[in-house]
């Protein structure tokens, strides 16, 4: 007999109502977490909302056997339905289904598709309320809006042979360049910023928001005479985002939407208005200067101009990093002994992601051969700032350019002392007891010349401020040691240092005395030299800072060092500020000594 009613239940059981079983089972926070947060984008799966949505409107099957049918069924009833968690699916589809291509115009094609319902999703208020701040979609739509874009731009591009910068090719799509103060015509292409890893650098500003973030390259407005000596030979990199405006809505036909690529300075703007609604734009301005400085093989600079400073004489610049910006104010970094630019690379960066100077400041660097006296590289630096002032504010009018700050690191913070000193007859003076005015006329040409260009100076009216890290003012006893004089013995010097020496040498042959000239930077900034008492009875007019590395934990400030310069050596008894940080000599990337530099901008800004 209960044969007969199983046997009768078994209909029943495979033809019958029975309800799907529910399932309570635990797991943890972390896991469901991440369950949601899947996506197309960091996985192979489609995110839960997309394949509900598929569900909904039974279109599962077909999808997998035939994924463009099932899209433009989707994209009828979505229209229908006025759906838009229905546009969030069809833009995830779209993007997923152009990962599968091998053809790349679909790939274009597709990709296009994904961002164009991504940004439907965003900002088509024809399908009801825009999302909330707080939508969770709202994120991995910005994302496949920005992926979708770059994948189109990537895609559409070739490479040239003789460059690695790629440009527009396939697409058709009108293209605006906002605020780079270059022509259109000199941007010459761009990089992907995401393309490329950097290391070497501790931070790395970046914004996040919608669109893509490139390197742009391009050749600088030299229409001005005499302006191209003051950037860096070749091109120039800056930081840009490209943005796809999209005209149109979810509900017009292909004929009727429109897509315009918009190219920002992202130096300048980090936001913009889509249909009166604020968007933050995606940025990165740390790659952009990297590239700009880390392509000129400074690196290599560093020795050889230490050692070859005549091979490298070519290499002295004054050179801005941004097209000139009348309503900034400049600040000047230069660098020391053995070094570069680069030594300010990470200096640089942080003030520039700072948004309370990006607005106010220009960064310009000052790059020399550093085997060169100290004395010979402050003539030239003074002759530079003299010429570029001549050209960006001849009349001394522009109050920014006249509120210059100039920052120096060891022997670059002596030849900026040079620069902001009155010189009066205390450098004459080492060579002579006499008047210069009536000892001139008994004097060689060239010696008369000389002198007035380099022991006569008085400061520049528009540096305004000036900031000096662990510059030794009164010399180091490296520059005495036996090595360091080893060393020096290997310096080639340029033939215009050469014949200075001879010239100051015959003079003081002439007078019957025996003067160690100290003709390289080396020697020059040995504790012996001379010219250290001169420097020390020069008059400063403006208010300057002192930033000192010590390494020594424990005893009086008199035996304090950073392991070159001493404290006694950097002290200035009259700096408006002096801070003592716990790092030796090359100290220029250390947080204390930024956040210093920081608070010296900022109160100078409010002065």
């Amino acid at each position: 007999m209960k044969i007969h009613v199983i046997l009768l239940a078994l209909p029943l059981i495979f033809f019958g109502c029975l309800s799907s079983p529910i399932q309570f089972t635990p797991t943890t926070i972390e896991s469901s977490w991440s369950e949601r947060q899947s996506n197309i984008l960091n996985s192979d799966n489609l995110s839960s909302q997309t394949r509900q949505v598929l569900r909904i409107h039974f279109l599962n099957d077909l999808f997998i056997t035939d994924p463009s049918l099932a899209i433009e069924k989707l994209i009828v009833k979505c229209k229908e339905d006025k759906s838009r968690i229905g546009c969030f699916a069809i833009a995830e589809l779209y993007y997923y289904h152009a990962t599968q291509q091998s053809n790349y115009n679909k790939q274009i094609k597709y990709y296009t598709e994904s961002m164009k319902y991504s940004y439907f999703y965003m900002f088509d208020d024809k399908l009801g309320s825009l999302p909330d701040t707080f939508d969770i979609n709202l994120k991995l739509m910005s994302d496949i809006y920005s992926q979708s874009l770059a994948k189109c731009l990537f895609v559409s591009q070739k490479q040239k042979k003789e460059s690695d910068e790629m440009f527009l090719r396939t697409l058709n799509w009108p293209i605006v360049y906002h605020d780079f103060d270059i022509a259109d015509e000199n941007i010459t292409g761009f990089l992907f910023a995401d393309q490329y890893k950097l290391t070497g650098m501790t931070n790395s500003y970046e914004t996040y928001g919608l669109g893509v973030p490139l390197i742009l390259k391009g050749y600088p407005d030299i229409s001005q005479t005499g302006i191209d000596e003051f950037y860096l030979e070749g091109k120039q990199s800056y930081p840009a985002t490209i943005f796809a405006k999209i005209t149109g809505s979810f509900f017009d036909q292909p004929n009727q939407i429109d897509i315009k690529l918009d190219f920002y300075n992202t130096l300048k703007v980090n936001y913009i208005s889509v249909d009166d609604k604020r968007v933050s734009l995606e940025t990165d301005i740390t790659k952009p200067f990297a590239h700009l400085l880390g392509i000129h093989n400074f690196h290599k600079f560093e020795f050889s101009s230490l050692f070859d400073s005549a091979k490298e004489e070519d290499k002295l610049r004054l050179f801005m990093t941004e097209p000139y910006n009348e309503n900034k104010i400049p600040v000047v970094f230069v660098h020391g002994l053995f070094s570069s630019p680069l030594t300010w690379i990470q200096t640089v960066n942080d003030l520039r992601g700072d948004p309370r100077f990006k607005d106010k400041y220009q960064f310009w660097f000052f790059i020399y051969p550093t085997g060169n006296p100290f004395m010979y590289s402050a003539t030239l630096f003074r002759q530079k700032l003299k010429k570029l002032a001549s050209i960006l504010d001849p009349e001394n009018t522009n109050k920014y350019f006249q509120q210059m700050v100039v920052v120096g690191h060891s022997m670059g913070g002596l030849v900026t002392r040079m620069n902001i000193s009155h010189s009066e007859n205390h450098l004459w003076n080492l060579l002579s007891d006499e008047d210069f005015d009536k000892k001139k006329k008994d004097l060689n040409p060239k010696m008369v010349e000389l002198a007035k260009t380099a022991l006569f100076f008085k400061p520049h009216s528009f540096i305004k401020r000036v900031v000096f890290i662990a510059v030794p003012h009164r010399g180091s006893e490296y520059g005495n040691h036996w090595l360091a004089r080893f060393l020096s013995s290997f310096i080639n010097l340029p033939i215009q240092i050469l014949n200075m020496a001879k010239l100051v040498g015959e003079f003081v042959a002439l007078r019957g005395e025996n003067i160690d000239l100290k003709i390289n930077s080396v020697s020059s900034l040995s504790t012996g030299n001379p010219i250290f008492d001169a420097l020390d009875k020069m008059k400063i007019d403006i208010p300057y800072h002192s930033i000192i590395g010590n390494t020594v934990t424990e005893g009086p400030k008199e035996e304090w060092t950073d392991n070159v310069v001493t404290y006694a050596s950097s002290h200035l008894d009259n700096a408006e500020s002096e801070v003592i940080v716990p790092e030796w000599h090359v100290c220029t990337s250390h947080p204390l000594v930024i956040s210093e530099l920081k608070r010296i901008l900022f109160l100078h800004l409010n002065k």
